[in-house]
Order: structure tokens, then C-alpha cells, then sequence
């Protein structure tokens, strides 16, 4: 990923004169990066656009390494860093469009489990936070118990995946039970007896 410092170090930068050029896109002029029309700055522009580098978030016409979050193009939805398309993150992200999964700076579609943020875990449903959701789920740090979409650590209790049944404490799957009157586990999924 190519950090903005550098980028201004490394491009020729044109000139604006009373003749500018018809510019389109995303050009440095008088040293500074901008979002160009028919050869005048669109300062209306707010959206993602690509120059020989990366693909940048532009913000009333210049780049804005202020902003981190989703973004979309042509191409889907994308996560940005400081300004600048950030292919190497994979986790959730905040955007217009709500809450994302991303993996390697694209929205995952395909994704479908718990994920972490800053707020806790969360139920993503083919790549988008899904509120509504209420069960079982998977996470890289094992199963958990979801509740309206998030994380419900006060759950205790069973809970049922398409794998069976299973005893929940603080939310998540427990690994150190192991059989009570009506339940019985081999050697962590608890079957129903009765």
C-alpha cells in the first residue's frame, strides 16, 4: 500500500494555467492531488477514484486521509484507511451501507458467522450486519449464542446448531461440561437423553 506522504513525492506535478488541460479524474495539480472534471476541480465529488498508485476516498474533490471506512465504486464495496483502499484488512467495518465483513479490503458476500469491532461480536449474514438474527453461530473463537445480532454473554443455557444441541455459558459454547440428568456430551456436543 502506497502511504500518501509518498505519493506526493513521487508524481510530476502539473501545473494550472489559464489554458488548464481537460483533466478528468484524479490528477496532481500545483502539487496537490484533486478530483478533476473537463479540467476544473469537482468539488461536489465524494466517492472512491483511482490513480496510477490505488484506488483513494476523495471528499469535495480531494483525497481525504482523514477518513477510514467502507466506500463504494464500480466494483463493490471497498474498506479505506487514511484516505487510501487498504487490501491487506480483513474484519468489520462501518460504513453508509451500515456494518460490513470485509476480507483483504473488499465487502465478503459470502461470509456468514460472528465477527469482532470495537462494540463486541456480531452476527454478519452473507457479508452485512443482521440484527435480527437470534441463535447459534460461528466465530474463529468457537460457537456462539447471538441475540438480536450480538454477543449475548448473559445467555446460559442450550442451544441448538444443525450440529445438535449444546450448553451455553456467558454466551458461548461450554467445553467444560459434562453431563447432567437430561443431557449427556460426546466428547463437547451434548445430546438429549430424556
Amino acid at each position: 500500500m502506497q502511504s500518501f506522504s509518498a505519493l506526493k513525492t513521487k508524481s510530476a506535478t502539473l501545473k494550472a494555467s489559464s489554458a488548464t488541460p481537460n483533466y478528468n479524474g484524479l490528477v496532481k495539480v500545483d502539487g496537490e492531488w484533486g478530483y478533476y472534471k473537463n479540467g476544473v476541480l469537482d468539488t461536489s465529488f465524494v466517492g472512491m477514484a483511482p490513480n496510477a498508485y490505488n484506488w483513494w476516498y476523495i471528499k469535495n474533490g480531494r483525497i481525504d486521509t482523514t477518513y477510514t471506512g467502507m466506500a463504494q465504486n464500480q466494483y463493490g464495496w471497498w474498506y479505506i484507511k487514511k484516505g487510501e483502499l487498504d487490501r491487506t484488512y480483513t474484519g468489520m467495518a462501518n460504513g453508509t451501507g451500515g456494518w460490513m465483513y470485509v476480507s483483504y479490503g473488499k465487502l465478503d458476500t459470502t461470509y456468514t458467522g460472528m465477527a469482532k469491532n470495537e462494540y463486541g461480536w456480531w452476527y454478519i449474514k452473507n457479508g452485512k450486519l443482521d440484527r435480527t438474527y437470534t441463535g447459534m453461530a460461528y466465530s474463529p473463537e468457537g460457537w456462539m449464542y447471538a441475540k438480536n445480532g450480538k454477543l449475548d454473554t448473559s445467555y446460559n443455557g442450550m442451544a441448538t446448531n444443525k450440529w445438535g444441541t449444546w450448553k451455553m455459558k456467558n454466551g458461548r459454547v461450554d467445553l467444560t461440561y459434562k453431563q447432567s440428568k437430561n443431557y449427556l456430551i460426546y466428547p463437547t456436543k451434548v445430546m438429549n437423553i430424556s
